[in-house]
């Protein structure tokens, strides 16, 4: 009998321990009170833009429109998506392409902080299946976008721990 306390006590003391380390998942961050005013500034899409947005929004960051009401501002300079060859078949034909995203920009407070991000992705390119291969093209810049989101938040995220 004392053999099944001992599992079970284990069990509690890490649930305890886990808990009282300040552990957190992932996505809760919360930013700084001194930093939770931002105005964004983008030359990118307005579907971009929209997107940027809602991100910072969901993390915690409140937008303005106004310069002088906004403690930090983010400028986001350029977010280009580009696709080049990655390798060819036999018969001469593209079979593999790699997409890049990249997004340059800085975030304004006392100092200024530069961004530049970049990740990638690559997808096969059927040419008997060229419909399937335009849609596949299409998810692959969705996800890409995404993730280059994701990697804006974070950087962010990382900018403000240090101060």
């Amino acid at each position: 009998m004392s053999y099944l306390r001992v599992p079970h006590s284990l069990l509690m003391l890490l649930t305890l321990l886990v808990s009282s380390c300040g552990w957190q998942l992932r996505g809760d961050y919360q930013p700084p009170a001194d930093t939770t005013v931002l105005m964004l500034q983008s030359q990118a899409s307005s579907n971009i833009n929209q997107r940027i947005e809602q991100a910072l929004q969901r993390h915690g960051w409140l937008l303005v429109n106004n310069r002088e009401d906004a403690q930090a501002v983010l400028e986001i300079q350029s977010f280009v998506i580009n696709r080049r060859t990655l390798t060819i078949n036999s018969a001469g034909q593209i079979a593999e392409y790699q997409l890049e995203a990249e997004l340059q920009g800085r975030l304004v407070t006392a100092a200024a902080y530069s961004i530049e991000l970049s990740t990638q992705s690559w997808f096969d390119n059927d040419v008997t299946r060229v419909t399937a291969t335009a849609l596949e093209e299409d998810a692959v810049r969705e996800r890409l976008t995404a993730r280059m989101i994701e990697l804006l938040i974070f950087r962010l995220q990382h900018i403000r721990s240090e101060n």
